[in-house]
């Protein structure tokens, strides 16, 4: 079982298009959706609000006008035995596809186990500056315990990483 990360210039990368619908149209299919859920809806565009401030708790102010879809890893890797050598450094994935410049990810998927020497959750928020400075605001959650307690931890800040499988 290593702990070191996989070689980001060793993996496949692909690059697929996307639909980017137009905002009224989300607008619209949220809309019909939370009303056939909930009495009252009013569904509206504006502004990004700054997704720093302290209802929302990113690392970034806005999402930084290069939306990213980022698949890593899957549910193969952890069955018939999960494979502890998939490590990826989330970081130097999001800086290859992006580029140059600040590269902000959120997500979910497997948190880095070698921090918490277990299979544990992973809720991701970090920034790479254009200096490839990390800012992490990213969390583990983890279930310990015989009343098998949800356990929310805060990610060092010099961690990157990821396994198994990232959203």
């Amino acid at each position: 079982m290593s702990q070191s990360q996989l070689s980001t210039e060793q993996l496949l990368f692909e690059e697929k298009p996307l639909y980017v619908p137009p905002l009224s149209e989300l607008q619209n299919v949220i809309q019909v959706a939370l009303a056939a859920n909930f009495a009252n809806v009013d569904v509206s565009v504006g502004p990004c609000p700054d997704l720093k401030a302290k209802q929302f708790g990113l690392v970034e102010s806005g999402l930084g006008g290069k939306p990213t879809l980022l698949e890593a890893g899957g549910p193969p890797f952890l069955l018939p035995l999960v494979q502890r050598d998939k490590l990826y450094n989330i970081a130097e994935m999001t800086r290859k596809i992006q580029g140059p410049g600040t590269v902000f990810a959120v997500g979910a998927g497997a948190g880095p186990w070698p921090i918490r020497g277990s299979n544990c959750e992973g809720i991701f928020n970090l920034s790479v500056n254009e200096k490839d400075e990390l800012t992490n605001g990213s969390y583990t959650a983890t279930v310990r315990g015989e009343q098998e307690e949800c356990v929310l931890e805060k990610i060092p800040h010099t961690e990157p990483r990821c396994a198994l499988l990232l959203n």
